[in-house]
């Protein structure tokens, strides 16, 4: 009798399940892309609402939002792209990787994005950049530290929100970087992005 009350149960188990794959599973697609140009116009063709990307070597696993164009950065170390344009402006948000050999914890990787910034002196990576304010910000849960930043390069001044993380392989600098006027209206999408953000 249990027999024949197991086999019932997985039977029933069986058809539900299929049946959930049949009406409300999500579309899975798996294709090879020339590039991130090519991956932006089939995510248009193909009316993609979302791309699931995992990178095991630095760490992390991100949701891409159809609004976010991925751009080609030139480092196998960065992912990064641009938001809807706003007033002809894009802001940019980029995940850039630091191997956790060159840091010996936290702390020296926060010193070196960070620093001791003050007015008028340039960060420790760049000597470009002028920097204008910083100051410490809510947690990210699951993800670091966030800090609010104001820098000045090519003749404009930037509103930066960075998000220090650490994730098993990487130190993580995780920069929206917006105009003054731009900052707080794509914000959300930022606040968006670091949700549908892990680390590994």
């Amino acid at each position: 009798m249990k027999n024949l009350f197991l086999l019932c149960l997985l039977a029933l188990v069986t058809i539900k399940t299929f049946g959930q794959t049949k009406t409300d599973s999500a579309k899975i697609v798996h294709k090879t892309y020339a590039d991130y140009n090519d991956l932006q116009q089939q995510r248009n063709s193909d009316k993609i609402v979302s791309t699931h990307m995992v990178d095991t070597v630095l760490g992390f696993k991100a949701i891409i939002p159809a609004w976010f164009k991925l751009r080609e950065t030139g480092s196998d170390w960065t992912l990064g792209g641009m938001l809807p344009a706003v007033d002809g402006i894009e802001n940019v948000i980029m995940i850039k990787a630091f191997p956790k050999k060159d840091y010996v914890d936290m702390a020296a990787f926060k010193d070196f994005i960070i620093g001791t910034w003050t007015f008028g002196t340039h960060p420790k990576w760049s000597a470009e950049h002028v920097c204008y304010g910083i100051k410490d910000m809510e947690d990210v849960p699951g993800i670091g530290k966030s800090y609010s930043a104001s820098n000045f390069w090519q003749n404009h001044i930037y509103t930066c929100k960075y998000v220090l993380a650490e994730s098993k392989t990487a130190f993580l600098w995780i920069d929206f970087t917006a105009t003054p006027n731009t900052y707080e209206l794509n914000l959300p999408k930022f606040d968006e992005f670091l949700k549908g953000l892990k680390l590994l």
